[in-house]
């Protein structure tokens, strides 16, 4: 009976670590995928601001262009002016819209950099969020192969779990099931005088008989059955 509950704790141990692998697999899926939505968000919103920047861009070259056909009109009337008081005029006119024109490009200036800027920050994001798709699709086809792999060998210890439990009296078994409806693991292997499950420290006629297999131990603490490891 105390080597099939050797055996019954070698296949707790398994199944808690494929357990984990498992939980650590779908977390990692989760990041990824948050991640992968976080690149695209961040794509949109630098493509959102490039296409403002280029509307402002556009906008002020058409500002620019309608200052300078008006320019072109006043110097026209100009030339063809012949009273000095409207001469006068038109230059003052002429005069204020240069002012504008050189103003207006400066402010072109400033918003091509930053068109510039914002096309640079959007290939960027693009860049990024395609990178990340494409490391994403390839973990997620990792992890999944690797998921279907954890899940047959978590479904064999399942079955040899229950093999070993069949093994065992009425008693013991059911015992096994209530730690197990806990979630803890019913057999651990004894560490030094210790339990292996809550570390409580057993009677040195506990721990020598769990190492040596004499005797069928359990924990006073947490009530786990204690036994030597294994490969012992």
């Amino acid at each position: 009976m105390i080597n099939v509950l050797v055996e019954l704790a070698r296949c707790e141990e398994e199944r808690q670590d494929t357990r984990h692998r498992l939980a650590g697999d779908r977390a990692r899926l989760e990041f990824l995928a948050e991640l992968g939505q976080e690149c695209a968000e961040d794509a949109v919103e630098a493509e959102g601001e490039a296409a403002r920047s280029r509307a402002s861009l556009r906008n002020q070259e058409t500002r620019i262009a309608e200052l300078e056909t008006a320019l072109v009109r006043k110097r026209a009337q100009l030339a063809a002016a012949g009273e000095a008081k409207q001469r006068q005029a038109l230059e003052r006119e002429i005069a204020a819209l240069q002012e504008r024109i050189d103003r207006d490009f400066e402010e072109y200036c400033r918003l091509s950099g930053e068109t510039e800027h914002r096309r640079d920050d959007a290939d960027r994001a693009r860049t990024d969020r395609d990178d990340r798709r494409l490391q994403e699709d390839r973990e997620r086809e990792a992890i999944l192969a690797r998921r279907g792999l954890l899940e047959a060998a978590a479904a064999e210890i399942e079955q040899e779990i229950a093999r070993l439990q069949d093994l065992l009296p009425d008693q013991i078994r059911r015992h096994l099931e209530r730690l197990w409806s806990k979630g803890l693991q019913a057999v651990v292997t004894v560490s030094g005088q210790a339990c292996g499950g809550c570390f409580a420290l057993l009677t040195p006629q506990q721990a020598i008989a769990a190492d040596q297999g004499k005797d069928l131990v359990r924990c006073p603490s947490c009530s786990r059955f204690v036994v030597h490891p294994p490969w012992q």
